[in-house]
């Protein structure tokens, strides 16, 4: 029998990045970009990791600059 990885396999940022501009039109663009690098879910996961990453970057920062201008 054979043993399968527990682990997702490792997706690109950009390809994901790339994937979801050329498709952005399509209802459901992550069908597109899986066909490209097979793993839907993990192309799902990476793009909305990115997203809250950089939220999370923008609120610190914001956060920081408020705190700088009240001292």
């Amino acid at each position: 029998m054979a043993k399968y990885s527990k682990q997702p396999p490792h997706v690109d940022d950009d390809i994901i990045k790339e994937g979801m501009n050329k498709y952005k039109h399509h209802k459901n663009p992550y069908v597109m970009i899986s066909r490209s690098i097979s793993h839907r879910q993990s192309a799902k996961y990476i793009y909305y990791r990115n997203k809250r990453m950089f939220n999370l970057r923008k609120q610190i920062l914001s956060f920081k600059l408020t705190f700088f201008l009240l001292i």
